[in-house]
């Protein structure tokens, strides 16, 4: 889910105020297991020491896609993160999160400035007593983290403008988002939650599809209807649709090889890994290459 680590912080005469919203920071990374948490690349007030914790003087939103974690928050107990979790940073409000040493975490977040307050971070289901919420695993929201970092790094004429915006949309999948997890009530739903949770969390491993019916507990027959009908493809199509999707972002994105990235997507071999691209978009992975 995680095409290539990047973070930026903006000075302040860096971005301009869009609508109220001036973005400060932005990032997406993948925090390896055994990984001491943060690492020291964070500037001064937003690098923290796990005992102390820290304050800082803006937002930020944060969305865990992949491992699990705590968050803990003034006036508030101890919380778990999951992927498919994603919490509110609130201004001057103690904080402190990181992922499990035995996982680590995929996160992806963004910081702002707001003039006033914000009512989709100031209702009865989002606020500072409550800024942590379970939404699933959601690929609009990962595509939009990475659209805006890629914006962010472009820097182009406009670039605050639209991330400004961007933190408006992602406010919007936010909400829709939570709504929708709230209302999925029946036990077929977050079995079926589950099991696209769990091939985000495969994606680079070659497995039999049965296993993940007998992992959320139905047959394999009852899986493959109930999960057709609702995500409106097959267990196998949607997977390899996740593969494909991460393999083009890899190819687009990174500097790693193509034998490196046929290798980390589960393949057995490169030709293996090259006919796959070339049945699914007509091109080989070498001219995928971002140049």
């Amino acid at each position: 889910m995680i095409g290539k680590n990047f973070l930026e912080y903006f000075a302040s005469s860096d971005t301009e105020d869009f609508m109220g919203i001036k973005v400060l920071d932005i990032g997406s990374g993948k925090v390896p297991l055994n990984t001491k948490y943060p690492k020291p690349m964070h500037p001064s007030g937003y690098y923290f020491d796990w005992e102390y914790g820290r304050r800082l003087d803006h937002y930020q939103l944060v969305y865990i896609s992949n491992g699990k974690g705590i968050f803990e928050f003034e006036g508030g107990e101890q919380c778990k993160v999951t992927a498919g979790t994603f919490f509110v940073v609130y201004p001057k409000v103690w904080h402190r999160y990181k992922p499990a040493f035995n996982t680590g975490w995929d996160e992806h977040w963004v910081g702002f400035r707001a003039s006033g307050n914000l009512h989709f971070l100031h209702n009865e289901s989002i606020n500072p007593s409550n800024p942590i919420h379970q939404i699933g695993i959601d690929e609009r929201i990962i595509n939009l983290f990475h659209e805006l970092t890629r914006v962010a790094e472009s820097k182009t004429s406009g670039f605050s403008n639209s991330l400004a915006g961007g933190v408006f949309y992602l406010a919007g999948l936010f909400t829709n988002a939570l709504k929708n997890y709230q209302f999925k009530s029946t036990q077929k739903e977050r079995q079926l939650q589950h099991a696209i949770t769990l091939m985000h969390n495969r994606i680079n491993l070659s497995f039999n599809l049965e296993e993940i019916a007998t992992e959320v507990g139905m047959s394999y027959s009852l899986f493959r209807q109930l999960f057709t009908s609702y995500t409106g493809f097959s267990p196998k199509k949607y997977f390899l649709n996740l593969k494909l999707s991460k393999s083009l972002e890899l190819l687009k994105y990174s500097d790693m090889q193509v034998k490196e990235i046929a290798h980390q997507m589960g393949f057995e071999t490169t030709q293996y890994f090259t006919r796959f691209i070339k049945q699914r978009v007509g091109k080989n992975p070498q001219s995928l290459r971002k140049t």
